[in-house]
This record gives C-alpha cells, structure tokens and sequence, in this order.
C-alpha cells in the first residue's frame, strides 16, 4: 500500500502513467531477482548436495556472480530512471531531489564517517559492485530512508498519516534512528580525523613502504630442523566465502614463508575448487553427513592431528594475515601439549566477557561491560570446572601441536561435538576448548605470544596501529610488532581488499584521534584526581583548624568560668605577697 501510494498516485487523475509502471516494474523486479540470485549462491553447497536445481547450481558460483555484479548496475539504472520518470510526469519533483541528496550523504557515511571507508577500487571486482551498489546503496534507500520520506510526504496531505511516521520511527528501523544512533556520535571523530589527515597520510606511508620492503626481502632464514619439520595447515569447509578468505590469507603467507602450506577441506562440500597459488598439499577428508559447514569446520579443526603426518604443525584460521617475515618463530615459542595464544580481541577480556558470544543466553548486552557468567555455571554443571570470572581463555586462530598432542585434540574434538546438541552453547569451538584446557591442568600452560595472533578487530574502538611502536588494543599500549593479525571483521573474500588500505590505513586514521582522546581522558581524570586531592586536603585542614579553635576556645572558656574564684580577696592578697617577696601565710580556706 505504501508502495502504490508513493508511486501510483502521481497525478490528480490517480492512474500512473506507463512510463511510471514500467519504471518502478523494472526496479522491484531487479531488486528481487538480486536477492534471489544471491541466496541461491550462498546456499550452492546445500542445494547441490540436496538435489535442488536453480540457476546458480547450472551455471555456478562465478558466472552467477558476475551476472549479479551487472544486475546491480541496471537496478542502479532503473532506479535512477525512476524517480526521473516520476518527477517529469508529476509534481512530485521532491523524489529525484531527495535521491540525490540521499547519494551525497550516503558518500559521506562511507567515505568519512565509516571507520573503513569504501575505496572505489572494490568497485571493480562483481563481488564489491554487489556489495556496495546493492546492498550498501540500494538497499539503505529502499530500507531505511525511502518509508521515511514516502510517509512525509503523505502525511502533508493527510495529517493522520503523522501518526504513521511516529510509529514507523519508533517501531522500525530507518535512517532517522540510524542518524542519531551512529551519525552523530561519530562526526567529532571524523572532523578529528580529518584535522590529522597529514600526519596520518604521512605514517600510512612509512607504514606502507616497511611492509613492501619486508615483502621484497622475502621470508626469514629459518634452521634445518624447523624447515623440514614444521609446517602451516589451514582448515576450510563449505561456502565460497570461505575459500576466497582462505586465497587471502595464503597469498600473504605464502611470500613470507618458506614452510608448507597444507589445506584440510571436504571437497564435497566446498561450493568452489580450492584452486591456490602457494598451497603445497590439500587434504581431502570426508565429514559427517548430518553436519552443517560450519559444525563440519569445527569437527575438521578440532580433529586436524588424525588426518596429517606426524610433525611440528601450526593451525591457521583461513583470516589470519601474516605481515612481515618471521612469523616461523612460532615453533621456538615454548609449548605443553599444545600451546595457543590469549583470546584478546579488547584490552581486557575474559570468561565472563566472552560468556554472551559462546552461550544462547541472550546476554550480549548485559551489564556494563556486556559479561555474564552463563559460560561458568555451563562449566560447573556439566563438567564440575570452576573457571574464575577473569580467567583470559585461549583463541583458536592460531595453536601449535604435535605428535604428543592427540589426547588434548581428541577431548578437544569430542567435546565439540557433544556441545552441538546442548541447547544453551552456541555451534563454536572457544567452549570446549576452555573445557579441555581446565581438565587436562593447562591453564596456567604457556601462551604464544600476541605478535603470533593479534587480534585486529575493526569494531573495537581503541584499535591503534603506531609506524614505531607496532599495534595495539588500547592507546595506552602495550604495543606489538606483529607477526600474524587476526582479521576476523575484515572482508578477506573481495579479490580487491588491500592489507594497506583496507586495514591499516583506516586504524592509522583512527589512531591518532584515539591517541588524542585518551590523552584528554587521562588530563581530565588527573585535573579531577588533583581537584579531589585539593579538596580533601584543605577539608582536613578545616578540621583540624576547627578542632584546634574549638580546644583553644574551650580552654578560654574554663579560664573564664574561673574568673571569679581567683578574684577572691584572699587569693588576690596571696599573690601580691608572692609576687613582692613576701612569704606569709596563705589561708588555704
């Protein structure tokens, strides 16, 4: 109704013109044949294993994208085309203007306010004209702004239609809501950003040509025992996401490592041919049918030692991105059974804090620091563990493991896969793996160190990348020249994302503003420590001013209640006696 009312209604005489119908025809059929075809690419695995015939099963994952990546640009087309139409058969003249203005600031959103910001260069490849012109552009109009002004413009006719806004505005997401929930937080930030922007371009350079630099020279020399023994093995599984990601990761590993990169997959299930430059060997292991990809991921991950060579192995996540040459230091880091690295994808993170993303208890956003203690009581009720709330649990991105590892993954593994029948654990791998930790006695064991697997999330907010000192969770450090970075929100399956300027160049941005704003914080925490300290000195001054007045004042006060007792004839005549030598006889009386 909405739809017909925004669009039908273009002249006084109510019939739309055909120039309108075909127009916004050819736009929502556009929009809808995108959503398909991308679904039906999402779901190529599932549907060829269940026997279901679409387009993208007949033609495959690449043609199908390419197609999408030009459908987009004629529903860019169409979309265009119809509020053109619609202003030059009507006096709804507001539609184009509205349109332009929406595109202006969406470039703005994206290109300043974002804390990655688009880079055109994604443009080129079908999977970044997807993303954005469908998905960030179009979809964000129809969504979030287009109801918006549909109901404005309504309700100047129709006053009751007010009371629609209202309840669209409070009920659904829009861009009203969007604006003042994000928007507006984050201008400061940018407009600070952009006060830096010659100092960041500056450290994004340096930063640049050191990794160019690095990647020239090669991996680093690495002794006999490590080069015949030690090896790298990713694990992936499923949609073509993950093995462009995968593609990613061995494309910057594969130019600072001389090791062997190996691949654990189930190809049966994998929607696109693992088909790498640098990968050394791909083994092919058949996983339980009645497993989903992901549960099929976990159950490869967890099991990896029974399906390779006896060996010194490193895991890799398929978005673990080495950065610079000796990332084979790895295998001198001192290990138990295993030997993982901390999960810190913030400055302080623990059991408690990680509890709502391992548990369905819908705690995400409990309490001040989003921390519940779900995960414990699972822990103590299913397996007697008693984990302190504190306790900073492993990350499963990066892990060592050798020939005397089997007993650990194989817990590891079974515990896994129990979890995945367990209404309250969420289908991850973290969970068993802090069981497994605690009931073998490992958890005070040895870390690999954070430079093996740093964590670089780009939605925590204190991220910071320094040209001299490294990377950091936090603008007070400690910081890190890393090795690996763990890029788990980054977009690794665009062909076209940049290590420079998708990852480091938007956290070097942002450093300098966090840099500037911790330092504010810390002046206005010592000002108000030293205010306090202010305070409470001249407060105890006062007291002690106070107390000693009121002694004074109370020792005044007994001298003058005397007064008329040591006025007393006889004293007065004793004390002249004294004072003028004389020693008679005082009447003690």
């Amino acid at each position: 109704l909405l739809t017909g009312a925004t669009f039908g209604r273009v002249n006084d005489v109510g019939t739309p013109p055909w120039q309108v119908v075909a127009s916004v025809a050819a736009w929502m059929l556009l929009m809808g044949l995108r959503g398909i075809l991308w679904h039906q690419i999402a779901d190529l695995a599932h549907d060829r294993r269940s026997g279901v015939r679409t387009l993208a099963t007949r033609i495959g994952a690449d043609r199908a994208g390419r197609i999408l990546g030009w459908m987009v640009l004629a529903e860019l087309t169409a979309a265009a085309a119809t509020l053109a139409t619609i202003a030059a058969t009507s006096d709804r003249w507001w539609l184009p203007v509205f349109g332009g203005l929406y595109l202006l600031y969406r470039i703005f959103q994206v290109s300043v306010l974002w804390s990655e910001p688009l880079r055109p260069a994604t443009l080129k490849h079908h999977n970044g004209r997807i993303r954005f012109i469908g998905f960030v552009l179009l979809n964000e109009f129809v969504e979030r702004w287009l109801p918006v002004a549909a109901l404005v413009a309504l309700a100047v006719g129709s006053p009751i239609m007010w009371l629609a806004l209202v309840a669209h505005l409070l009920l659904f997401d829009n861009a009203v809501f969007e604006f003042f929930r994000h928007d507006l937080d984050a201008i400061p930030d940018a407009v600070n950003r952009l006060a830096h922007e010659v100092t960041a371009r500056r450290n994004i350079r340096v930063v640049a040509e050191r990794r160019r630099r690095a990647r020239r020279h090669g991996p680093a020399p690495v002794t006999p025992d490590i080069q015949h023994s030690c090896r790298w093995v990713f694990v992936v599984c499923g949609p073509e996401l993950h093995v462009l990601t995968l593609a990613t990761a061995v494309k910057h590993l594969r130019p600072l490592s001389s090791l062997e990169i190996w691949v654990v997959t189930d190809s049966t299930r994998n929607v696109r041919p693992i088909d790498v430059d640098g990968i050394d060997r791909i083994v092919d292991v058949t996983t339980p049918a009645h497993f989903d990809d992901h549960q099929a991921s976990i159950w490869l991950k967890t099991g990896i030692h029974r399906h390779l060579p006896p060996g010194e192995w490193c895991y890799l996540d398929s978005d673990i991105v080495a950065v610079r040459p000796g990332i084979e230091a790895v295998f001198d880091q001192p290990r138990d059974v295993v030997a993982f690295a901390s999960d810190l994808p913030i400055a302080a993170n623990r059991v408690d804090r990680f509890s709502p993303w391992a548990m369905t208890c819908g705690c995400s956003r409990h309490g001040e620091d989003h921390s519940c203690g779900h995960l414990r009581e699972q822990l103590a009720t299913r397996f007697g563990l008693e984990v302190p709330a504190d306790w900073v649990h492993w990350n499963g991105g990066v892990f060592r493991f050798g020939p005397d590892s089997a007993g650990f993954l194989d817990m590891w593994n079974e515990t896994a896969i129990a979890s995945f029948a367990w209404p309250e654990w969420r289908t991850r791998d973290q969970g068993a793996l802090i069981v497994t930790a605690w009931a073998h006695g490992l958890q005070a064991a040895p870390r690999l160190p954070q430079e093996f697997n740093f964590i670089a999330d780009l939605g925590n907010s204190d991220l910071c990348l320094d040209p001299e000192r490294g990377w950091s969770l936090h603008p007070s450090g400690p910081w890190k020249q890393a090795y690996a970075l763990h890029l788990h929100t980054s977009r690794l399956e665009d062909p076209e994302w940049d290590l420079g300027a998708d990852m480091e160049a938007p956290v070097i941005r942002q450093t300098l503003v966090r840099i500037h704003r911790w330092k504010r914080s810390e002046i206005q925490k010592r000002a108000a420590q030293g205010i306090h300290t202010f305070r409470t000195f001249w407060s105890m001054q006062a007291k002690r001013a106070y107390w000693a007045t009121r002694e004074r004042l109370g020792v005044y006060l007994i001298r003058i209640r005397h007064v008329p007792q040591r006025l007393r004839p006889a004293r007065v005549r004793a004390s002249l006696e004294r004072r003028v030598g004389r020693s008679g006889q005082v009447d003690h009386t």
